[in-house]
């Protein structure tokens, strides 16, 4: 292996080696990363193999500098590997296959074919891969020899050829040449070695020539225990005597063309249709086609799955694999396992005798044959299978590869369970990494949405996929589980419907949807007929026990379907192996979507059994979930979690059934579970519309929701309490605890209309029921969402309510919430100290109640106060140590603020990179949750960022995507937050007008949320836009209120003061002040700048840090070269 002409040498592992030479090998296809890692590591858990792939991957992308190469030398995907076809590379195999392509084109002249031939020959040099060995990898070592015997047939074949060419032609000494390598390849090959005898006479080397024959007897010997044939001791004779015809080679015609040896004979039927996906599937046939110990090998799964397709692709990529021959053989018209011997023997083309069994003869013929039968649709033969295991006992080189819908159940017997198509699942959904348009421009990515794609395409040549598209297309994969022939069968009708037609037709009538084209097989032209076909071969007790089964919406293990079905394990097992049943993981099942649509139509045909099955299940996912709601904890152990995790969507479904049908119990018994599972794993969306629509069911639109008004007072609650609400105490607790888990998520994903009226609604049911507990966080959680919307004097108002009663019923816990909700407002319009302090108070009581996530968030806002005043140190460190405890407890939505509150400070220090790195996390993390509230915030500062680092085009529209989202979701403090990004952005690109806009919004949103302080620094901005449009007077008068404010309010948490007195000095400056009273205001100002600087400057005690704190942040920068100038004018 060699780059630029130089070895590589730091291909330090022979895995390492193995892995390349396997990709550049197999570089017509991508290899799923969880066959590469079995392929090497096939001891290690999957896990552990996965690990050891990458850091191989790593250091091989490292020795053939992967990175800088253009175009790479490797595809990667979070899912596959491949060598990459198109990179500037050179390959002995790939130019040897090359050269046997143009040899076998029937269009190359004579003498192209020769020399390509020649070509060939001195290309091999040993056998494939001589000295390389993975000895603890067997399925590696398969794949070496067969490709070390299929390179050495074809270099024998290539010898030859070219020996018997040249031997014709005269050329005795090529044919000598040639003749020897072959005999050094293959010492039994004694056709060759009669040629040698020939050309070594026709040259005068009798002598040479008789000693030759003495060299093959003594090789056939010893390496057959055989004599040389007749024919060769005749020509041996001849010679001896001279009376061989020397001048014979003479005679002989020069051929036109080099034919190779007569090509194998296979029966594969030609597919009229692309092959698409299937990479893991075929990797795992290569594997199973290549072990000898691998005899009958079964594709099982149900019909339509794409078994058929799969297998003929499987086989033809083996056809040089099988000397005598890969043969398919169709089985769906074949009624008795009696006439299976005479199909194969069809498709063999065998001659029976009358007198002799059809069994028999096709026995006789197979034992010495090295061949792949592939047997189509046996499902319906699985009752007598002695022909199979005859067949395997007789022929030892005979492999079977059989398609079926039940397992064979036999010993010899592995397994192909094949599954749908890929298609995205819900994390490439959300991933934050690749847009929805990247999504929808890859989607033939995916096996399941390319096969749709391009059948599509056939039916409709203009038929095109938006990216807004993409959604629906997903959802029909989804629907149909990647299964190819009902994504075929949709496809077909795309000129009859849109994507959501197509959705519509499969959810309402799928059963009808089919097609005509004649070309399909009868029982693949709808689906009805397909899943009817599978119906009636089961048996009446199997049919209930599937229809009962089909309840199930997701997967589901044994307990659970034998205490709602009463099925057994066995019965379980019975309807895996006819592939009505898949089963996932030991004692674990699922249900294709589509069987299962249709065992539901037949279950729901008799509505008492369905309302029967439909409720056992409720009951029993709802006692479920209330035995583990005690073990759903943040930062607890994650065992539970992962085994309610399992059952997420027969709870869903329990829960649905339980709200619709009003079944308050089972409603009660779930909530409490439900709630900690989205709270613990964030899943904030569905959290929302789940307690939005229980909520409304139960309680009614949200229009009618009985509202506390806003006038709420301790002592008056009967302002409240005066119209009764018309529910019973029994559920009124429930009522109240659902209202609440709405006003949670919905909080989170910044929909603050249905918080805030969820919010009162909770404290006027709290109030009415009594529940003092309840009371507090409704004032709570209704307070925030106030704060929210701006209006934080009735926010603070509330939570000094909340305070009141949880210190008067000694509630540490809840009088901790009540004083952090109360430094986020101190914090927000601008009072640090007093934010400070609260939070400082809350930190101790959330310590004494051991609640960590809370403490972390104390801990984030105490970093976020104390960076503001230039500590960075010790903000760095509480927000680090958030971060640790966050991590601790699995919570990678709550990193969010520390994280952002990093890159703030690495922004502020001028480490402009790293802060974009924090920024892009943040981002990320948003957008996978779903909280657009972080989003908006965090992109503003990932905008202002970018244009620090002068990409002021990509700030300009992060800026502008983040106002967006703040007015979308009406959330005033991140709209004039991200207003003032943008007018900073708009600043550095030269758009005044549009910046001077962008400020006087931010300015208006701040002064009225209280943010005095803030606006100070938009104003001073602003001021300086003034003096670049000429207006000097108006600016002056700006900065002459920005002084005054800044003596009569204390800065010391003002993290922005050196740019605000910065501005202040550029516009008097650009006055060009000549009095003196106007200079020594001007000078003043810029000593003031230079102080601040200084002692904000003082506080870094990290050398480098503080450097970069005044040699990075420009202004900074410019502070101190102007005072410095100013300093050496005044000398």
């Amino acid at each position: 292996m060699k780059k630029n002409g130089t070895p590589i040498s730091n291909l330090t592992t022979t895995k390492i080696q193995a892995l390349l030479a396997y990709l550049v090998t197999e570089a017509h296809q991508a290899h799923p990363r969880s066959r590469l890692a079995n392929l090497l590591w096939p001891d290690q858990p999957e896990r552990s193999a996965l690990h050891s792939l990458r850091q191989a991957l790593t250091t091989l992308r490292r020795a053939i500098d992967d990175q800088k190469a253009e175009p790479p030398f490797l595809l990667i995907t979070r899912q596959t590997l491949q060598f990459n076809q198109a990179s500037q590379n050179w390959s002995d195999c790939a130019e040897f296959v090359k050269l046997l392509q143009t040899v076998n084109s029937p269009n190359t002249p004579r003498d192209e074919m020769v020399e390509a031939l020649q070509q060939a020959i001195n290309l091999y040099q040993g056998d494939f891969l001589s000295g390389l060995t993975v000895p603890d990898s067997d399925i590696f070592e398969n794949w070496l020899i067969t490709n070390r015997e299929h390179y050495q047939r074809e270099t024998t074949s290539i010898l030859e050829r070219l020996s018997t060419y040249f031997e014709t032609l005269g050329e005795q000494e090529e044919a000598i040449s040639y003749t020897r390598r072959l005999i050094e390849l293959t010492p039994w090959h004694e056709s060759a070695h009669q040629r040698m005898m020939r050309c070594l006479a026709a040259v005068g080397r009798r002598n040479a020539a008789l000693a030759h024959y003495e060299t093959c007897r003594r090789i056939l010997a010893e390496e057959l225990s055989v004599e040389p044939m007749p024919e060769t001791t005749a020509l041996f004779e001849a010679i001896r005597s001279d009376t061989w015809p020397t001048e014979t080679h003479q005679t002989l015609s020069i051929p036109a063309r080099l034919e190779p040896p007569p090509t194998t004979a296979h029966h594969l039927p030609a597919q009229l249709t692309s092959f698409v996906g299937r990479e893991a599937e075929l990797g795992q046939l290569a594997d199973y086609l290549i072990d000898p110990a691998c005899r009958l090998v079964t594709l099982v799964g149900p019909g339509g799955i794409g078994k058929t397709r799969l297998a003929l692709q499987a086989a033809e990529q083996h056809r040089d694999k099988f000397a005598d021959g890969i043969h398919f053989v169709s089985l769906a018209n074949i009624n008795t396992i009696d006439l299976l011997p005479t199909a194969i023997g069809s498709v063999l083309e065998l001659s029976f005798n009358d007198q002799i069994a059809s069994y028999t003869q096709l026995l006789d013929y197979v034992q010495s044959r090295y061949m792949l039968l592939v047997l189509d649709n046996f499902e319906h033969l699985t009752s007598d299978l002695n022909l199979v295991i005859d067949l395997l006992r007789t022929a030892p080189c005979l492999k079977i590869l059989v398609t079926s819908r039940e397992r064979l159940n036999l010993q010899a017997e592995w397994i192909v369970e094949v599954k749908g198509l890929s298609y995205p699942s819900a994390e490439d959904m959300k991933s934050s990494s690749i847009s929805h348009q990247e999504l929808a421009k890859g989607a033939t990515s995916f096996g399941a949405t390319q096969l749709f794609m391009q059948r599509a395409k056939q039916v409709n040549p203009h038929f095109q996929l938006s990216p807004d598209d993409f959604h629906e297309l997903v959802q029909l994969c989804r629907m149909t589980a990647g299964m190819p022939l009902a994504l075929e069968l949709a496809a077909a009708q795309v000129r009859q419907y849109t994507l959501s037609g197509l959705i519509q037709a499969m959810q309402n009538k799928g059963d009808r949807l089919g097609t005509q084209q004649l070309d399909i097989p009868q029982r693949h032209r709808n689906l009805s007929a397909l899943f009817n076909s599978a119906w009636d071969k089961l048996e009446e007790s199997e049919r209930m026990l599937f229809s009962q089964l089909s309840i199930f919406p997701g997967s589901f293990d044994t307990d659970a379907a034998h205490a709602i079905t009463e099925g057994s394990r066995s019965q379980l097992a019975t309807l895996v192996d006819k592939s009505m049943l898949r089963q996932t993981v030991p004692g674990r099942y699922d249900i294709h979507p589509l069987l299962r649509q249709f065992g539901l139509a037949r279950l729901r045909q008799k509505n008492e059994p369905y309302k029967r099955m439909k409720d056992k299940h409720c009951v029993y996912y709802a006692t479920l979930l209330q035995q583990q709601e005690d073990n759903l904890t943040w930062g607890g152990p994650r065992q539970p979690i992962t085994a309610v995790e399992q059952e997420i969507e027969n709870i869903r479904a329990g829960w649905q059934w339980a709200v619709d049908n009003k079944k308050f119990a089972e409603i009660k018994q779930i909530h409490r579970g439900l709630f900690r599972l989205y709270k613990l794993r964030n899943w904030l969306q569905e959290g929302a519309h789940v307690f939005l629509h229980a909520v409304e069911t139960l309680i009614g639109p949200k229009n009618s929701w009985p509202i506390a008004p806003e006038n709420i007072d301790l002592k008056h609650k009967q302002l409240v309490t005066n119209k009764q609400v018309s529910v019973s105490i029994d559920q009124l607790d429930l009522k109240i605890e659902l209202l609440l888990s709405l006003v949670y998520f919905t909080d989170l994903i910044a929909d603050y209309h249905t918080a805030l009226t969820a919010a009162q609604a909770a404290a006027k049911l709290a109030i009415h029921a009594g529940n003092m507990i309840q009371e507090i966080r409704s004032y709570l959680v209704w307070g925030n969402a106030l704060w929210h919307r701006g209006r934080h004097k009735l926010a603070h108002f509330l939570f000094v309510q909340a305070l009141t009663l949880a210190r008067d019923n000694s509630n540490t816990y809840y009088e901790a919430e009540s004083l952090q909700y109360l430094g986020n407002v101190y914090r927000q319009r601008g009072r640090h100290i007093i934010a400070r302090e609260h939070y400082q108070k809350a930190l101790t009581l959330y310590r004494g109640e051991g609640s960590q996530q809370n403490e972390a968030q104390c801990l984030s806002w105490l970093g976020y106060i104390t960076s503001s005043r230039g500590d960075y140190a010790t903000a760095q460190n509480h927000l680090k140590r958030a971060i640790k405890i966050y991590q601790r407890g699995g919570d990678r939505y709550l990193k969010q603020e520390p994280l952002r509150f990093l890159g703030l400070i690495q922004q502020n220090l001028g480490l402009y990179q790293d802060a974009q790195n924090y920024f892009q996390q943040v981002v990320d993390i948003a957008q996978e949750f779903g909280n657009r509230y972080t989003m908006a915030l965090a992109l503003s500062d990932w905008g202002i960022n970018s244009c620090y680092l002068n990409n002021c085009d990509q700030a300009e529209i992060h800026c502008r995507d983040a106002l967006a989202i703040a007015r979308d979701i009406k959330d005033r403090y991140s709209e004039g937050y991200t207003s003032a990004r943008l007018g900073f952005v708009l600043t550095s690109t030269g758009d005044l007008p549009a910046a001077a806009e962008a400020y006087r919004r931010a300015i208006h949103l701040r002064r009225k949320l209280g943010q005095d302080t803030i606006a100070i620094l938009d104003l001073a901005e602003l001021a300086w836009i003034t003096m670049q449009r000429k207006q000097s007077s108006q600016a002056l008068a700006q900065v002459d209120e920005i002084l005054s404010w800044l003596e009569s309010n204390d800065t010391t948490y003002f993290n922005e003061l050196p740019r605000v007195y910065w501005r202040c000095y550029q516009i008097l400056q650009a006055t060009h002040p000549t009095d003196p009273p106007l200079r020594l205001k001007t000078i003043g100002v810029l000593d003031a700048t230079y102080n601040v600087l200084q002692n904000r400057a003082d506080r870094i005690e990290n050398e480098h840090l503080r450097r970069s704190y005044l040699e990075q942040v420009a202004i900074h920068r410019k502070i101190t070269q102007a005072w410095r100038a100013e300093q050496s004018t005044s000398a």
